[in-house]
């Protein structure tokens, strides 16, 4: 298995066509408890998800500017994903041999919806066809009237580009409080598991620029790196009724089943109210 590290120390040739901030977030406050929807990998229209496979792999290699994993971390990332939901190698190496005739790019769409919330909606698509996509995602969201596409740069500094680790460990390492362990290997804070995350599994936040600083710190004390992911953490979120969180979640389902979508980042979530009655 190819070092995480050096994927890592090649971090800066990636050229991400992504917005990027550098925000501060306060150490010791645990409220992202999710940072993004990611698509469900058991998605039953399974040439959907191998699609969207195939683009994350396609404009990797066009953004990384090499179609080498252990220097290309967008790469890396994406056939991770195409090993977790089984992707055939022989589709694999076809889509890696044909990346250099491709003509996609990442376009990320903002979006306010009808409660106030926040999405940021990254997708990937030939340029051609992006007027095509928006116009395509901006149908879905005016069903039931759901919310509306905003201008570029409408509102993207309200979330911060973070580096997201997973690590594991020894259980006597990880009986220690998780946050101190976060913050000992330089950390910023820790992000909520996800469902199908093992329960000993912890998931680290923390600076690209810093990200390789915490992996070497991680490891001293024992801690084994399972993956890495760029995540887009809100600096603001927006609590839902459970109707409006309900609809929320509706339109975040209907717009992942785009298949140019490759990840939604949202800023809402339930807001805990007896009295609540919207």
């Amino acid at each position: 298995m190819m070092s995480l590290l050096r994927l890592f120390s090649q971090l800066d040739l990636v050229q991400y066509r992504l917005i990027s901030f550098s925000v501060p977030l306060a150490a010791g406050h645990n409220k992202w408890s999710k940072v993004k929807r990611q698509k469900e990998v058991l998605d039953p229209r399974r040439s959907i998800v191998f699609s969207k496979i195939r683009n994350q792999i396609a404009t990797a290699v066009k953004l990384g500017g090499s179609p080498d994993p252990s220097i290309n971390t967008d790469l890396a990332r994406a056939l991770e994903k195409a090993k977790e939901v089984k992707m055939p190698k022989s589709t694999i190496d076809k889509c890696l041999n044909s990346c250099s005739a491709d003509t996609s790019e990442r376009v990320i769409f903002e979006v306010r919806g009808n409660s106030g919330y926040l999405l940021l909606i990254e997708t990937v698509t030939e340029h051609k066809h992006r007027h095509n996509v928006r116009s395509e995602l901006k149908r879905i969201l005016e069903r039931n009237s759901r919310g509306a596409i905003a201008e570029p740069g409408s509102f993207n500094f309200m979330f911060d580009k973070k580096c997201i680790l997973s690590v594991t460990g020894s259980n006597t390492l990880l009986n220690r409080d998780p946050l101190e362990l976060a913050i000992e290997c330089g950390a910023e804070d820790l992000v909520e598991a996800d469902e199908d995350q093992e329960a000993n599994d912890l998931q680290f936040l923390c600076e690209i620029a810093n990200s390789k600083d915490v992996i070497q710190a991680a490891e001293s004390l024992g801690l084994s790196i399972l993956s890495s992911s760029i995540s887009y953490i809100p600096n603001t979120t927006v609590g839902l009724s459970q109707k409006e969180y309900d609809k929320a979640l509706n339109a975040v389902e209907e717009l992942s089943g785009h298949d140019s979508v490759l990840e939604i980042y949202d800023n809402f979530y339930l807001q805990n109210n007896d009295n609540d009655t919207a």
